[in-house]
Formats: C-alpha cells, structure tokens, sequence
C-alpha cells in the first residue's frame, strides 16, 4: 500500500500559512511528500520556532 500524501494537501492553506512553496526549504517538500499535510505543519512549526531551514533563513508565517 502507497500512501500519496501530496494529492491530499490542502495548498491554498499551506500557501496562506506558510507562503508560497518555492520559498519553503527543501525538507518541507520531503516531509510532505513522505508524511502528509499534518507532518509538514508540525515541522514548520519547529523550525520556525527554532529559527532554523535547511538554507539557513528564516521563513516568517504569512499574515
């Protein structure tokens, strides 16, 4: 059993929260392609809070 994730993303309310995916680091895009919607959002949360991303910017929540 395959579990696509990504067809099961809500985009317009990851882009609200999270700003466009071409600015997200790339183990955003590897966390919900592997674990789904609720895992990414759990992993921004971190990183955000810790100020880290696997550029080293930090990507601010959109308003």
């Amino acid at each position: 059993m395959t579990n696509d994730h990504s067809t099961t993303a809500d985009w317009y309310s990851l882009t609200q929260i999270l700003g466009h995916s071409s600015t997200w680091p790339e183990h955003w895009h590897t966390t919900l392609a592997r674990h789904g919607q609720a895992a990414l959002l759990q992993q921004a949360a971190r990183d955000l809070a810790t100020g880290a991303s696997s550029s080293g910017d930090v990507h601010q929540l959109a308003a």
